[in-house]
């Protein structure tokens, strides 16, 4: 029977600050699997994805939309369902939370929700995802992405107006602080707190730390029921918001979500990424 096979790799150590790793997904021709959709969550980080081989198709509002083979996902806030053809394979970086601001160099809120054509942003960064493709294996790949990372982070080290790092960790905790409290903590205002905090990230401070506490979740209890008495550990006020909050980053609620058959790629990515824990 044949498997999804999924491997990560660790960046060069100088990177760790802006890329949590480098993950493959690799899949062999097999029907049943190009036949189920593969639903994507939302889990807090943001990546730049190359199919190396294969295809890749969205279905969204019914229509079926083919997708580039190089692409970067924006912070999501939502889930989004795809169609894989008979074979995949493919290479991913997966940034920390801030990192596509730096990258891109434009307020991450643009990209929300969006997976962004790599051939849109510019030719050093298409040119790149060229050499990715050709490479001739994934070690090749690894190497050549600690190079071009290097020069694009490190060498022109950004000016940070927030300690973003440091509140980017305490939200990965289950007893996170709320804005006001983290405010006061790290000594900058609320209004500072917020506004730079969804140029880095994309989204609010309060709104990223719903969608770290259901990425917790998910990973603590990829595959039992046993979340129901977390609930309110977790900091959810009470069952009914915890069931409005946890359909709205997968489209269905606790029960069904984990009575379902889920898709290979849930199955086999959320138990063992682990960019799911912030480090």
């Amino acid at each position: 029977m044949n498997h999804l096979s999924y491997t990560e790799y660790a960046p060069d150590p100088d990177l760790l600050d802006f890329i949590h790793c480098y993950y493959t997904m690799e899949y062999p021709l097999h029907d049943a699997f190009s036949l189920k959709n593969q639903r994507m969550l939302p889990l807090g980080n943001t990546e730049l994805v190359i199919i190396v081989e294969g295809s890749f198709w969205e279905i969204n509002d019914s229509q079926t939309k083919m997708i580039p083979q190089a692409f970067i996902l924006g912070q999501q806030t939502r889930y989004r369902c795809f169609v894989p053809g008979n074979t995949l394979k493919l290479f991913s970086v997966v940034f920390k939370p801030f990192s596509l601001y730096f990258l891109l160099k434009i307020s991450a809120k643009n990209h929300v929700n969006e997976l962004i054509p790599v051939s849109t942003i510019n030719s050093e960064l298409t040119d790149f995802c060229c050499r990715l493709r050709e490479s001739k294996d994934n070690a090749a790949r690894k190497k050549l992405c600690d190079s071009f990372f290097t020069g694009m982070f490190l060498k022109q080290q950004p000016e940070l107006k927030l300690p973003i790092r440091k509140i980017i960790q305490d939200l990965y905790q289950v007893n996170a602080l709320s804005p006001k409290d983290a405010a006061q903590k790290f000594c900058i205002s609320l209004s500072k707190l917020e506004r730079n905090f969804k140029d880095y990230v994309g989204i609010t401070y309060k709104h990223f730390h719903r969608i770290i506490r259901f990425s917790n979740l998910i990973n603590l209890f990829p595959n039992d029921t046993s979340w129901n008495h977390y609930i309110f550990e977790l900091g959810y006020f009470d069952q009914p918001h915890f069931i409005k909050e946890f359909k709205e980053f997968t489209g269905l609620t606790p029960n069904h979500y984990f009575k379902a058959e889920r898709s290979i790629l849930e199955k086999t990515l959320i138990p063992n990424a682990d960019f799911l824990q912030y480090k």
